[in-house]
């Protein structure tokens, strides 16, 4: 009803969105910066991606194979931009 995305388990890759790596959350804990109201939600075991009502697309967690499509490796605790291609 808030237009939050939530999420619980484990955070050993910041694959929670909460901002650090907490372990393993049992309630449900709000996924930080997200910008907007999510669409949709998807989840992987170390990685999680939204995309808004607007089309844009966020993700966060492990990234070291470049799966959040961020353009770079960086492992990401928070939502960040996935970059489109022209």
């Amino acid at each position: 009803s808030d237009e939050s995305v939530r999420c619980i388990g484990r955070n050993n890759y910041g694959q929670l969105g909460t901002g650090d790596f907490d372990g393993v959350q049992v309630i449900p804990a709000k996924v930080e910066g997200l910008p907007g109201a999510p669409a949709r939600v998807a989840t992987s075991e170390f990685h999680a991606c939204a995309v808004l009502v607007t089309g844009a697309a966020y993700c966060w967690g492990l990234n070291s194979r470049g799966q959040l499509g961020t353009g770079e490796f960086a492992l990401r605790t928070t939502p960040t931009a996935v970059r489109f291609s022209p």
